[in-house]
């Protein structure tokens, strides 16, 4: 058979080839349908991996892929181990490692105080450790223990707003409270407290304890339902005394009864200036309805320092040269004298 070197020649300008020279020209290559003989073919066999019931053996693979090997049982193991690999014996399923001069058997408990971490180089089941201690962290802002989240979702706004949305994540059959903490600027903090119960597709008298900051900024507070979803929202309006500037909220101290989704902050949604005529209104409270404690309220509330240093809410506190009284109902206490700046 001619080479490509003599083929070039019987093709060269002004030649005219045969029939015998078209023959050796194709008879020089294989067709696609033709079998290559192996003769032909330049590859050292030798260095192949062999299938044993369509798998390769573990004793043909790089060392670096095969890390965890599996005998029958202790016995079976090689004589020599190698560092970096896991022996498990499927008989008892107990795991080794060599340690250089002998088989030690892996503890499994001892994996229960590590979880593996981002960009480990290998897959760890832990699916029978005891991960009761773990948190679930839904992201950097959304962190559940049990059936209790902090900072389940929280979000900024830049110039001035007149009211906040909040889609809350409530199940049917959800009992959940959760607290606002709102911030405006300058200076101004608000911070309540809302109860809702879900009782199939409703809310039953949702609730707003109010815990710190000047409530009349807040004219009302609104609970809505979306008709075609079915999800809840509360809607926070400003007072004609208070708009929110450059305003910051977090949602926070999350407790629910019934479903992780309620913690998933996924399921949360905060919008400033938001629409809500496309919702349906549940029912409102206006900020003097809010619940406060009365007592605590009412007691700094009377508790004001007059010039005559008299305390209200029956008690007065006199000066008669000797120390200081305080009278209360029919009852004088006498202290010892002290520098006051009342």
């Amino acid at each position: 058979m001619l080479n490509k070197e003599e083929l070039k020649k019987l093709f060269e300008n002004g030649d005219i080839p045969r029939q015998e020279d078209f023959w050796q020209w194709q008879e020089s290559y294989f067709h696609k349908d033709d079998s290559i003989p192996i003769e032909h073919i330049a590859y050292d066999f030798t260095k192949k991996a062999d299938l044993v019931d369509g798998k390769v053996p573990a004793s043909q693979l790089p060392s670096y892929v095969d890390d965890v090997l599996e005998f029958g049982s202790y016995a079976e193991l090689p004589q020599t181990g190698e560092k970096g690999k896991i022996y498990i014996t499927t008989g008892d399923n107990k795991q080794y490692r060599w340690s250089g001069s002998t088989y030690v058997e892996i503890d499994n408990t001892q994996l229960g105080d590590y979880i593996p971490y981002e960009g480990a180089d290998r897959t760890v089941n832990l699916n029978s450790q005891n991960l009761q201690n773990v948190k679930h962290f839904y992201s950097h802002s959304g962190i559940q223990d049990g059936t209790m989240g902090l900072s389940v979702i929280n979000d900024a706004a830049g110039g001035f707003k007149s009211n906040l949305l909040i889609k809350v994540s409530a199940l049917a059959g959800n009992m959940l409270t959760f607290t606002v903490k709102l911030y405006s600027y300058p200076y101004e903090f608000y911070e309540f407290q809302i109860n809702l119960y879900r009782y199939q597709e409703n809310h039953h008298e949702p609730t707003v304890n109010w815990k710190s900051g000047e409530s009349t900024h807040i004219g009302k507070i609104e609970f809505y339902k979306d008709p075609a979803s079915g999800d809840f929202y509360v809607l926070i309006l400003g007072s004609q005394l208070g708009i929110f500037a450059y305003p910051r909220v977090a949602i926070t101290d999350l407790q629910a009864y019934l479903g992780d989704q309620t913690f998933n902050k996924d399921h949360w949604k905060l919008e400033w200036d938001a629409d809500a005529s496309s919702l349906i209104l549940h029912s409102a409270t206006l900020s003097e309805h809010f619940k406060k404690d009365s007592r605590a309220v009412s007691t700094h509330t009377d508790q004001t320092i007059s010039g005559s240093k008299t305390f209200k809410r029956d008690l007065n506190i006199t000066d008669d040269g000797l120390g200081i009284n305080f009278e209360a109902g029919n009852k004088i206490y006498k202290k010892g004298r002290f520098r006051t700046n009342l």
